[in-house]
Protein backbone atom coordinates (compact mmCIF):
# COMPACT_ATOMS: atom_id res chain seq x y z
CA UNK A 1 0.00 0.00 0.00
CA UNK A 2 1.30 3.56 -0.87
CA UNK A 3 2.12 6.37 1.59
CA UNK A 4 -0.58 7.90 -0.10
CA UNK A 5 -3.01 6.05 0.08
CA UNK A 6 -2.53 5.27 3.57
CA UNK A 7 -2.74 8.67 4.89
CA UNK A 8 -6.28 8.53 3.32
CA UNK A 9 -7.28 6.15 4.97
CA UNK A 10 -6.71 7.35 8.14
CA UNK A 11 -8.28 10.65 7.15
CA UNK A 12 -11.19 8.78 6.35
CA UNK A 13 -11.09 7.19 9.35
CA UNK A 14 -10.43 10.22 12.04
CA UNK A 15 -13.37 12.19 10.19
CA UNK A 16 -15.36 9.03 11.07
CA UNK A 17 -14.71 8.92 14.58
CA UNK A 18 -14.89 12.49 15.01
CA UNK A 19 -18.75 12.40 14.30
CA UNK A 20 -19.08 9.10 15.75
CA UNK A 21 -18.06 11.40 18.95
CA UNK A 22 -20.38 13.76 18.08
CA UNK A 23 -23.72 12.15 17.31
CA UNK A 24 -22.16 10.16 21.26
CA UNK A 25 -21.92 14.16 22.89
CA UNK A 26 -25.29 14.94 21.88
CA UNK A 27 -26.89 12.56 22.53
CA UNK A 28 -25.75 12.60 26.22
CA UNK A 29 -26.82 16.38 26.12
CA UNK A 30 -30.27 15.54 25.37
CA UNK A 31 -30.50 12.76 28.06
CA UNK A 32 -29.35 15.27 30.72
CA UNK A 33 -31.73 18.05 29.35
CA UNK A 34 -34.24 15.43 30.48
CA UNK A 35 -33.39 14.49 33.98
CA UNK A 36 -33.83 16.66 36.52
CA UNK A 37 -31.06 18.17 38.55
CA UNK A 38 -31.01 16.38 42.02
CA UNK A 39 -30.82 19.49 43.69
CA UNK A 40 -33.87 20.58 42.31
CA UNK A 41 -36.66 20.81 43.99
CA UNK A 42 -39.32 18.18 42.89
CA UNK A 43 -42.62 19.83 41.85
CA UNK A 44 -45.38 17.58 43.56
CA UNK A 45 -48.16 15.83 42.55
CA UNK A 46 -51.77 18.46 42.70
CA UNK A 47 -53.11 16.60 46.01
CA UNK A 48 -56.73 15.35 45.60
CA UNK A 49 -58.14 17.42 48.82
CA UNK A 50 -62.12 16.91 50.29
CA UNK A 51 -64.15 19.50 48.90
CA UNK A 52 -65.52 19.87 52.82
CA UNK A 53 -62.39 21.03 53.93
CA UNK A 54 -62.26 23.84 51.07
CA UNK A 55 -65.79 25.24 51.77
CA UNK A 56 -65.80 28.48 53.10
CA UNK A 57 -65.37 28.69 57.07
CA UNK A 58 -68.90 30.57 58.56
CA UNK A 59 -68.03 33.43 60.17
CA UNK A 60 -69.19 34.50 63.65
CA UNK A 61 -71.68 36.91 63.78
CA UNK A 62 -70.11 40.15 65.90
CA UNK A 63 -72.76 42.16 67.36
CA UNK A 64 -70.65 44.48 68.51
CA UNK A 65 -68.90 45.46 65.20
CA UNK A 66 -69.83 48.57 63.84
CA UNK A 67 -73.22 48.64 61.23
CA UNK A 68 -72.57 50.86 57.97
CA UNK A 69 -75.17 52.58 56.77
CA UNK A 70 -77.01 51.80 53.50
CA UNK A 71 -76.44 54.46 50.77
CA UNK A 72 -78.78 57.35 51.17
CA UNK A 73 -81.64 58.16 48.81
CA UNK A 74 -79.68 60.91 47.47
CA UNK A 75 -76.88 58.48 46.35
CA UNK A 76 -79.36 56.33 44.96
CA UNK A 77 -80.54 58.73 42.67
CA UNK A 78 -77.11 59.59 41.83
CA UNK A 79 -76.96 55.91 40.65
CA UNK A 80 -79.86 56.21 38.60
CA UNK A 81 -78.70 59.68 36.93
CA UNK A 82 -75.81 57.70 35.77
CA UNK A 83 -78.10 54.83 34.44
CA UNK A 84 -80.51 57.07 32.86
CA UNK A 85 -77.89 58.59 31.09
CA UNK A 86 -76.42 55.38 29.99
CA UNK A 87 -79.62 54.53 28.14
CA UNK A 88 -81.70 53.11 31.25
CA UNK A 89 -85.18 54.52 31.73
CA UNK A 90 -87.23 54.25 34.63
CA UNK A 91 -90.40 52.47 34.10
CA UNK A 92 -94.23 53.15 35.33
CA UNK A 93 -94.97 51.47 38.71
CA UNK A 94 -97.57 48.94 38.11
CA UNK A 95 -99.79 47.44 40.83
CA UNK A 96 -97.10 48.33 43.49
CA UNK A 97 -98.01 47.82 47.55
CA UNK A 98 -95.83 49.91 50.03
CA UNK A 99 -96.40 49.10 53.83
CA UNK A 100 -95.07 51.23 56.77
CA UNK A 101 -95.57 50.32 60.47
CA UNK A 102 -95.74 53.17 62.52
CA UNK A 103 -95.16 53.59 66.88
CA UNK A 104 -92.15 50.94 66.91
CA UNK A 105 -90.07 51.46 70.01
CA UNK A 106 -92.33 50.98 72.54
CA UNK A 107 -91.55 47.10 73.50
CA UNK A 108 -90.27 44.32 71.06
CA UNK A 109 -93.04 41.50 71.55
CA UNK A 110 -95.59 43.54 68.99
CA UNK A 111 -92.72 44.26 66.56
CA UNK A 112 -91.75 40.57 66.01
CA UNK A 113 -94.68 39.19 64.15
CA UNK A 114 -94.77 41.53 61.78
CA UNK A 115 -90.77 40.51 61.35
CA UNK A 116 -91.94 37.69 60.31
CA UNK A 117 -93.77 39.12 57.00
CA UNK A 118 -92.12 37.48 53.98
CA UNK A 119 -91.96 40.85 51.55
CA UNK A 120 -90.49 43.93 51.86
CA UNK A 121 -91.49 46.41 54.66
CA UNK A 122 -90.83 49.58 56.40
CA UNK A 123 -90.97 50.00 60.03
CA UNK A 124 -91.24 53.55 61.65
CA UNK A 125 -89.24 53.94 64.99
CA UNK A 126 -90.04 56.95 67.72
CA UNK A 127 -87.39 58.25 69.16
CA UNK A 128 -86.08 58.09 72.84
CA UNK A 129 -88.01 55.20 74.22
CA UNK A 130 -86.78 52.24 75.98
CA UNK A 131 -86.54 50.10 72.77
CA UNK A 132 -85.93 52.59 69.85
CA UNK A 133 -82.34 51.50 69.30
CA UNK A 134 -82.91 47.71 70.28
CA UNK A 135 -85.95 47.94 67.79
CA UNK A 136 -83.85 49.31 64.70
CA UNK A 137 -81.37 45.97 65.45
CA UNK A 138 -84.04 43.74 65.05
CA UNK A 139 -85.32 45.32 61.88
CA UNK A 140 -82.10 45.92 60.50
CA UNK A 141 -81.12 41.67 61.23
CA UNK A 142 -84.42 41.05 59.94
CA UNK A 143 -83.30 42.67 56.46
CA UNK A 144 -86.45 45.32 56.80
CA UNK A 145 -86.10 49.40 55.86
CA UNK A 146 -86.37 51.72 58.91
CA UNK A 147 -87.61 55.30 59.39
CA UNK A 148 -87.46 58.25 61.99
CA UNK A 149 -91.12 58.18 62.88
CA UNK A 150 -90.13 62.00 63.61
CA UNK A 151 -93.03 63.17 66.41
CA UNK A 152 -94.59 66.37 65.85
CA UNK A 153 -97.52 68.33 66.89
CA UNK A 154 -101.11 67.68 67.10
CA UNK A 155 -104.15 69.88 66.89
CA UNK A 156 -105.36 69.66 71.08
CA UNK A 157 -103.46 68.95 74.13
CA UNK A 158 -102.54 65.31 72.49
CA UNK A 159 -98.87 64.34 73.41
CA UNK A 160 -96.44 63.68 70.74
CA UNK A 161 -94.21 61.93 72.92
CA UNK A 162 -90.10 62.75 73.36
CA UNK A 163 -88.41 64.41 70.19
CA UNK A 164 -91.48 66.43 69.21
CA UNK A 165 -91.63 69.45 67.01
CA UNK A 166 -93.81 72.07 68.34
CA UNK A 167 -94.75 75.13 66.57
CA UNK A 168 -93.02 77.33 69.11
CA UNK A 169 -89.24 76.00 68.11
CA UNK A 170 -87.49 78.04 65.95
CA UNK A 171 -85.58 76.89 62.88
CA UNK A 172 -82.12 75.69 64.51
CA UNK A 173 -84.16 74.49 67.24
CA UNK A 174 -85.84 72.08 64.99
CA UNK A 175 -82.94 71.58 63.18
CA UNK A 176 -80.97 70.23 66.26
CA UNK A 177 -84.15 68.12 67.19
CA UNK A 178 -84.19 66.27 64.17
CA UNK A 179 -80.43 65.88 64.63
CA UNK A 180 -80.72 63.80 67.61
CA UNK A 181 -83.43 62.33 66.59
CA UNK A 182 -81.90 61.04 63.59
CA UNK A 183 -78.62 60.28 65.35
CA UNK A 184 -80.54 57.00 67.67
CA UNK A 185 -81.62 55.56 63.84
CA UNK A 186 -78.53 55.89 62.01
CA UNK A 187 -79.58 52.92 59.87
CA UNK A 188 -83.28 54.86 58.87
CA UNK A 189 -83.47 55.37 54.91
CA UNK A 190 -86.70 58.55 55.72
CA UNK A 191 -88.70 60.31 57.92
CA UNK A 192 -92.71 60.22 58.42
CA UNK A 193 -94.60 62.40 60.91
CA UNK A 194 -96.52 60.83 64.44
CA UNK A 195 -99.08 62.94 65.24
CA UNK A 196 -98.69 66.55 63.50
CA UNK A 197 -101.90 67.83 62.66
CA UNK A 198 -100.64 71.06 63.50
CA UNK A 199 -97.30 71.05 62.12
CA UNK A 200 -98.34 69.40 59.01
CA UNK A 201 -99.91 73.28 58.60
CA UNK A 202 -96.99 75.07 59.11
CA UNK A 203 -95.30 76.19 55.97
CA UNK A 204 -92.25 77.37 57.69
CA UNK A 205 -91.61 74.40 59.93
CA UNK A 206 -92.46 72.13 57.07
CA UNK A 207 -89.86 73.81 54.49
CA UNK A 208 -87.23 73.11 57.73
CA UNK A 209 -88.27 69.19 57.89
CA UNK A 210 -88.20 68.82 54.13
CA UNK A 211 -84.96 70.93 54.04
CA UNK A 212 -83.16 68.51 57.18
CA UNK A 213 -84.68 65.15 55.02
CA UNK A 214 -82.84 66.26 51.79
CA UNK A 215 -79.97 67.47 53.24
CA UNK A 216 -79.27 64.14 54.98
CA UNK A 217 -80.75 62.59 52.01
CA UNK A 218 -83.43 60.89 53.24
CA UNK A 219 -87.12 60.75 51.72
CA UNK A 220 -89.95 61.97 53.53
CA UNK A 221 -93.48 60.42 54.40
CA UNK A 222 -96.26 62.74 54.83
CA UNK A 223 -98.59 60.47 57.11
CA UNK A 224 -101.74 63.02 56.20
CA UNK A 225 -102.92 63.37 60.00
CA UNK A 226 -104.83 65.75 58.86
CA UNK A 227 -106.46 66.74 54.81
CA UNK A 228 -104.93 69.99 54.38
CA UNK A 229 -101.17 69.14 55.08
CA UNK A 230 -98.85 71.46 53.09
CA UNK A 231 -95.78 69.00 52.99
CA UNK A 232 -96.85 68.41 49.54
CA UNK A 233 -97.04 72.28 48.28
CA UNK A 234 -94.11 72.92 50.72
CA UNK A 235 -92.13 70.07 48.59
CA UNK A 236 -92.92 70.95 45.31
CA UNK A 237 -91.61 74.76 45.84
CA UNK A 238 -88.81 73.08 46.83
CA UNK A 239 -88.47 70.68 44.33
CA UNK A 240 -88.38 67.84 46.23
CA UNK A 241 -90.39 64.87 45.66
CA UNK A 242 -92.34 63.23 48.79
CA UNK A 243 -94.30 60.26 49.29
CA UNK A 244 -98.03 60.07 50.85
CA UNK A 245 -100.04 57.78 52.99
CA UNK A 246 -102.64 56.56 50.80
CA UNK A 247 -105.02 54.32 53.38
CA UNK A 248 -104.37 53.74 57.18
CA UNK A 249 -104.84 50.13 57.60
CA UNK A 250 -106.30 49.71 61.19
CA UNK A 251 -108.31 52.47 61.74
CA UNK A 252 -110.70 49.70 63.30
CA UNK A 253 -108.21 46.97 63.92
CA UNK A 254 -110.71 44.30 63.55
CA UNK A 255 -109.53 41.82 61.20
CA UNK A 256 -112.62 42.22 58.55
CA UNK A 257 -111.60 46.11 58.76
CA UNK A 258 -108.37 45.31 57.59
CA UNK A 259 -108.95 43.24 55.13
CA UNK A 260 -111.54 45.99 53.66
CA UNK A 261 -108.39 48.62 54.17
CA UNK A 262 -105.93 46.37 52.04
CA UNK A 263 -108.70 45.88 49.43
CA UNK A 264 -108.85 49.36 49.11
CA UNK A 265 -105.67 49.98 49.15
CA UNK A 266 -104.90 47.45 46.18
CA UNK A 267 -107.88 48.84 43.68
CA UNK A 268 -105.75 52.26 43.76
CA UNK A 269 -102.79 50.16 43.58
CA UNK A 270 -104.52 48.86 40.16
CA UNK A 271 -105.87 52.40 39.00
CA UNK A 272 -102.73 54.48 40.22
CA UNK A 273 -99.93 51.95 40.17
CA UNK A 274 -98.98 52.25 43.90
CA UNK A 275 -100.36 52.86 47.01
CA UNK A 276 -98.64 52.99 50.09
CA UNK A 277 -100.50 52.01 53.45
CA UNK A 278 -99.86 52.48 57.15
CA UNK A 279 -100.63 50.47 59.96
CA UNK A 280 -99.80 50.36 63.82
CA UNK A 281 -97.68 48.01 65.48
CA UNK A 282 -99.93 47.72 68.61
CA UNK A 283 -102.69 46.50 66.16
CA UNK A 284 -103.29 42.90 67.23
CA UNK A 285 -105.17 41.38 64.28
CA UNK A 286 -102.02 43.30 61.76
CA UNK A 287 -99.27 41.38 61.63
CA UNK A 288 -100.87 37.88 60.59
CA UNK A 289 -103.78 39.35 58.13
CA UNK A 290 -100.52 41.01 55.82
CA UNK A 291 -98.90 37.74 56.02
CA UNK A 292 -102.01 36.01 55.29
CA UNK A 293 -102.75 37.79 52.40
CA UNK A 294 -99.21 38.37 51.02
CA UNK A 295 -99.38 35.06 48.82
CA UNK A 296 -102.56 35.84 47.24
CA UNK A 297 -101.76 39.63 46.73
CA UNK A 298 -98.21 38.28 44.81
CA UNK A 299 -100.70 35.56 42.94
CA UNK A 300 -103.14 38.25 42.08
CA UNK A 301 -99.79 40.72 40.26
CA UNK A 302 -99.31 42.83 42.63
CA UNK A 303 -95.03 44.15 44.07
CA UNK A 304 -94.60 44.63 47.53
CA UNK A 305 -91.70 47.46 47.82
CA UNK A 306 -90.10 49.87 50.39
CA UNK A 307 -89.99 53.47 49.71
CA UNK A 308 -86.29 54.30 49.09
CA UNK A 309 -86.83 51.42 46.90
CA UNK A 310 -89.64 52.65 45.16
CA UNK A 311 -88.52 56.47 43.98
CA UNK A 312 -85.24 54.32 42.72
CA UNK A 313 -86.89 52.39 40.69
CA UNK A 314 -89.70 54.65 39.09
CA UNK A 315 -87.62 58.02 39.92
CA UNK A 316 -88.89 60.27 36.99
CA UNK A 317 -91.12 63.21 37.00
CA UNK A 318 -94.10 61.83 34.40
CA UNK A 319 -96.37 60.83 37.30
CA UNK A 320 -96.66 63.33 40.60
CA UNK A 321 -96.97 61.39 43.86
CA UNK A 322 -100.01 61.51 46.26
CA UNK A 323 -102.19 62.16 43.39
Amino acid sequence: MSRTKQSSDISIYAAVLTIFSILILFTISIKAQNVPAQNAPLQSAPIQSDPAQNAPVPMTENHNAPREKPETLTEQKSIIKKQTENGHQPKKPHKVLIIIIDDVGYNLFQLEPFLQFPGPISFAILPSLDYTQKAETLIYKAGKEILLHQPMEAIGNLDAGPGAIVSTMDDATIQRVIADNLAQLPLARGVNNHMGSLISQDERIMARVLDECRKTGLYYLDSVTIGNSVARKVARSMHFRIMERTVFLDNNPDKPSIQKQIREAADIAEKRGYAVMIGHVWSNELAQTLIELYPHLIESGFNFSTISDFLMEFDDDEFDIGD
